[in-house]
């Protein structure tokens, strides 16, 4: 009965879905035949299993729809929009068939003629329930179910996630092992440009590994033309992201990851992907490849690269298929240079099984055991699991021929893959036989610069050495360059990236990668417009993805910033980012935002160095994009025994906190516990942290890593900030061994000699990165705080034109060379307006003799803007470049509005000269020169200069203005001490004059030169009162100053 019915299945399979067509020596134009859409699986209880699910029977599906023997195909596959999560629930658990608007809703989704759908339910087991619905009845034409057990992976041998339930109801569909057979696609159809989108999935911890390894090896490989990156898409591709895409590239190529486990620990991985055409919607392939990680001590990047060398080979299968020289059209060779040619033609498309068999049977050939050897050697190479096998082949290789130095290259590289200092003595031979030989060179300069930044100065200086002499006989290789600019980088040297990376670039201006190394040696110089200027070519070329990872600030704002972010519309989202990087931009005087160039370098760190298992970038990203460079290092195997006496400090407060007993050794690595081969922990333990019995055990537990003993189970890094939080330790660890790194867990396990859990608790890593945030969102450090430059500086403002106020800053530098260094000086001044988000900017440059006062021992200079009334950040800067010296001040300043009725006066300004001129600088006002004195001190015996100017005065009716000046000078212990601020009542000026003027001006100039002999020493203030007599009006302004030695 069960036979009958699969049989009845199978014949409305090949009813519905088949369009056979005639048998011929070529492939004939394909004929429009019914298109079926898969949809995601609803899971509730894990929605990576039910997408992973749908797309593994995309796989499976395409491997049975063709029929080699009638070269056509059953039926087509097409990718459908996302339908809500539940308005798909209601579809999925009727029984019913479906009508009118959920039909209308699946059937505009699909685009097809048929669609699978269903759902998983888990009552401790999965069960997968599956129906094909007929879109033009509504009605189920196929239902069927199967279940699934995680454990089934373990109890059967070799079975991958799904694959017991996926067999079952390919089963239930009628089709037999027998009937797969790869897809046929045409030479027309393979698609040229592809953009790859990130997996589908939860695991981030994960993905990144995956996605960049496919992407590196179907480059390698040759597969496409172009392969870019997109934005993640979610579970299937949209009508309108395909139609988006389509002006771009011919297909897509996106897909899901799946990864089961127990315990917070994966096991088994699985990674299934579909190629999309652009223009049409249709699966042009899918494929899927899984693996297991069966012992403790397999490594996942071994998991990864055996995942994604099989997905990479059958797609390689599939486009060696479309080509006129396919496998199936060339004849067996006879002898064993045909089957070396053969093995490598196959492995150079990335056929690895294909490649692996012709080398075989070359290798009983007489003669060619040499090349077979050299070629299986490859092959295992590629394949993570067998490379010692691949070692072993090379060995067989060289034995047999010990004058090839590729033989060696080849076995060095493969050490490297592994990560064994066997590496450097393969790579020594290569060269003892052929200096000219440029590939180990490169291969030495990635060795010595493996540990990026962690690298110690020796092994940087080797790298470059290295990939210098490689450089030398391979002149033009862009990578190289690029490599040899990271290390220049992070050796800072200066000198070497003018010298080799600089010139490179002008002659390969399509070195896009070299700009953000050039952009930081710019900025590293202090030439922000050149590193402003890189930094615009490199964004200009990137792909928008990427682009949008350097310019988005979400990385860095605070949690209320973040909120009122994500409610702003799209214009007003740039409009917030425009202002947010105006605000964090310490030196307004210039044009370039010196901190947005922080921020692009951050970026370009966190993906070089923080991205190689996640995208954008793990858990070190996101604290380097906020706090940048830590004041101290460490990390698994390279653990620094200098540290500065703040980190120390940290390190010590952090211990205290944590442990009772002493720690064994210097607190050079991880404070906070991290997993361990040798740790005592109770055996059990409750949340205050006392021990609920004596027995101990030790074993794998939780320990810190000092400089007595590092036994960690688990790579670990460990960043020291002074500045943050009060001073803080963030530990990263990699759990999973997958190289992504996240904050270290809370032990599971209590060690000996630990305080509470509660106490573990408030200072893990994540939880102490989180407070820092709340109270510091990120961290910018320039440079110039280290090399100050002494300056003096005041601030006056008075009547512009056209309704404008000017505002003067009145600069003063020490001659003394120990404190402003030698050459001429540049000054900036900037006035930042926060509502209007404008910026007003000036800068000059001061030569020393022609500014020198025969009076002061300093230089004095004047800086004048016209703005608009209101209030603004004024950022005063003094630099001197070729002392490497500079320093900003910053305060706010309310700039009056000066208008054309009332009385006013401008802000008084206190001079060291007054004298009339008709020579033009920065210092004259009409027809007098004023000097100011900005450092508002003045000496014994000193005359005290007063400048300020009086608008608006009324005339009589001779056409006369008459006002008095009154000034007053008092101690200002004495204006701000008890009797003055309980009664208000003004105190008596130790010095005070008063005179009257009669002009024909409403607007004129007042200067007065006043005695100080009864002045108190020390702070003054001087208040200055102006009254109209024709107007009986007054108004007044003080300025504070300093008397005395």
């Amino acid at each position: 009965m069960m036979q009958n019915t699969m049989r009845h299945i199978f014949s409305i399979l090949l009813l519905v879905f088949s369009s056979a067509v005639q048998c011929e020596e070529v492939l004939p134009q394909r004929e429009a035949v019914p298109r079926l859409a898969v949809f995601p699986l609803v899971s509730e209880k894990d929605p990576d299993y039910g997408v992973f699910m749908a797309d593994r029977l995309v796989d499976e599906l395409m491997r049975h729809r063709d029929i080699p023997a009638y070269q056509g195909r059953w039926f087509e596959l097409v990718e459908p929009d996302t339908i809500p999560r539940l308005r798909m629930k209601g579809m999925v658990e009727t029984k019913q068939a479906l009508k009118d608007y959920d039909l209308f809703l699946l059937k505009t989704a699909a685009r097809a003629d048929r669609a699978l759908i269903g759902f998983v339910s888990d009552a401790g087991t999965r069960t997968l329930h599956v129906r094909i619905v007929d879109l033009d009845t509504g009605e189920p034409v196929w239902m069927g179910k199967a279940r699934d057990d995680v454990k089934w992976q373990w109890i059967y041998a070799q079975r991958d996630i799904g694959e017991i339930a996926l067999g079952n109801l390919m089963s239930q569909l009628g089709f037999q092992e027998a009937n797969r057979h790869g897809r046929m696609m045409r030479s027309d159809e393979w698609p040229l440009q592809v953009v790859f989108t990130p997996l589908h999935t939860s695991q981030k911890a994960l993905v990144g590994g995956y996605e960049r390894l496919i992407r590196e090896g179907m480059i390698s490989d040759g597969l496409f033309d172009g392969l870019g990156m997109s934005q993640p898409i979610g579970a299937r591709l949209s009508t309108a992201d395909r139609t988006l895409l389509s002006h771009k590239v011919d297909a897509v190529l996106c897909g899901s990851l799946m990864a089961t486990g127990k315990d917070n620990a994966i096991n088994a991985v699985g990674v299934a992907l579909r190629l999309i055409d652009t223009s049409s919607g249709r699966i042009l392939w899918a494929g899927s490849a899984n693996g297991r990680r069966v012992w403790r001590k397999d490594r996942f990047d071994d998991l990864s690269q055996t995942i994604a060398t099989d997905l990479v080979a059958g797609l390689a299968k599939v486009k060696s298929g479309t080509q006129t020289d396919a496998w199936a059209n060339q004849p067996e060779p006879q002898d064993g240079p045909g089957w070396v040619n053969r093995g490598m033609v196959a492995l150079e498309r990335g056929l690895l099984s294909d490649a692996e068999e012709a080398f075989l049977k070359a290798e009983s050939f007489e003669g060619s055991e040499v090349l077979s050897y050299e070629g299986l050697g490859r092959v295992y190479a590629r394949r993570p699991a067998l490379r010692q096998r691949a070692i072993s082949y090379f060995y067989r290789a060289i034995e047999a021929d010990t004058t090839r130095a590729d033989l060696y290259y080849q076995m060095a590289s493969v050490y490297f893959d592994i990560g064994t200092s066997q590496c450097v003595d393969m790579a020594f031979r290569a060269i003892a036989i052929d200096s000219t030989y440029s590939a180990p060179y490169q291969l030495l300069g990635d060795w010595f610069a493996r540990d990026d930044f962690y690298a110690l100065s020796q092994d940087n200086t080797t790298a470059a050495a290295y990939y210098t002499h490689y450089l030398s006989l391979e002149p033009d290789d862009v990578g190289a360059v690029t490599k040899l600019g990271a290390v220049l980088l992070r050796m800072e040297d200066q000198q070497a990236i003018a010298r080799q990376i600089l010139p490179f670039m002008k002659r390969h201006p399509e070195a896009l990668d070299l700009l953000p190394v050039a952009a930081q040696w710019a900025y590293r110089a202090g030439d922000y417009e050149r590193a402003s200027e890189y930094w615009d070519r490199f964004l200009d070329r990137i792909d928008a993805q990427t682009l949008a990872l350097h310019v988005d600030p979400t990385p860095i704002l605070s949690d209320a910033q973040r909120a009122t972010y994500n409610a702003l519309s799209k214009g007003e989202k740039q409009d917030f980012i425009d202002r947010f990087w105006m605000q964090k931009d310490l030196d307004p005087t210039t044009e370039v935002n010196e901190r947005l160039q922080e921020h692009y370098q951050r970026v370009w760190m966190a993906r070089q160095y923080f991205a190689g298992s996640a995208y954008p970038w793990d858990r070190r990203g996101e604290v380097y994009l906020r706090y940048g460079e830590p004041d101290y290092r460490s990390r698994s195997g390279r653990a620094p025994g200098v540290m500065s006496v703040a980190v120390q400090r940290v390190k010590d407060e952090l211990y205290a906190q944590l442990y009772t007993r002493p720690p064994e050794g210097a607190l050079v690595g991880t404070v906070f516990p991290v997993r361990s081969s040798r740790a005592m922990f109770a055996d059990s333990f409750n949340l205050m942290g006392r021990n609920d019995a004596d027995s101990h055990t030790m074993g794998d537990g939780y320990l810190p890593v000092t400089s007595g003993e590092d036994n960690s189970l688990v790579p670990w890094e460990s960043w020291v900030y002074v500045t943050v939080g009060g001073g803080m330790e963030i530990t990263f660890t990699d759990e999973m061994g997958s190289g992504h790194f996240n904050f270290a867990p809370i032990p599971l396990r209590q060690p000996i000699g630990m305080r509470s859990i509660a106490r573990i608790q408030e200072n893990a890593p994540e939880t102490f990165y989180m407070q820092a945030v709340g109270e510091m969102p990120e961290q910018y450090r320039p440079w110039w705080q280290t090399r100050a430059l002494e300056f003096y500086f005041d601030v006056a403002d008075a009547r512009g034109g056209y309704f404008m106020t000017r505002v003067d800053v009145a600069y003063g530098l020490p001659i003394d060379v120990e404190k402003i260094g030698r050459g001429d000086l540049t000054l900036s001044m900037a006035l930042y307006d926060s509502v209007t988000n404008r910026a007003f900017r000036t800068r000059r440059t001061v030569v020393r003799k022609d500014t020198l006062s025969d009076s002061d021992a300093m230089l004095t200079d004047l800086l004048t803007l016209s703005v608009p009334p209101g209030t603004y950040h004024l950022t005063v800067k003094a630099e001197n470049v070729s002392a490497n010296r500079v320093s900003l001040l910053r305060q706010v300043l309310a700039v009056e509005p000066y208008g054309d009725s009332e009385l006013q006066m401008s802000d008084p300004v206190l001079a060291a000269q007054i004298d009339e001129t008709d020579v033009d600088d920065s210092f004259r006002r009409k027809n007098l020169r004023v000097l100011p004195l900005p450092t508002r001190a003045f000496l014994i015996g000193q005359e005290m200069g007063l400048y300020f100017e009086v608008y608006n005065l009324v005339a009589d009716e001779f056409g006369q203005t008459r006002y008095r000046v009154t000034i007053q000078i008092a101690a200002l212990e004495q204006v701000e001490g008890l009797r003055m601020l309980l009664t208000g009542q003004e105190v008596n000026p130790e010095v005070s004059m008063s005179f009257e003027q009669v002009d024909t001006q409403p607007s004129v100039q007042v200067y007065q030169f006043v005695d100080l002999t009864k002045a108190k020493q020390g702070r003054n203030r001087v208040k200055i009162i102006v009254e109209d007599l024709n107007a009986q009006r007054r108004v007044s302004k003080e300025i504070v100053f300093r008397y005395g030695q």
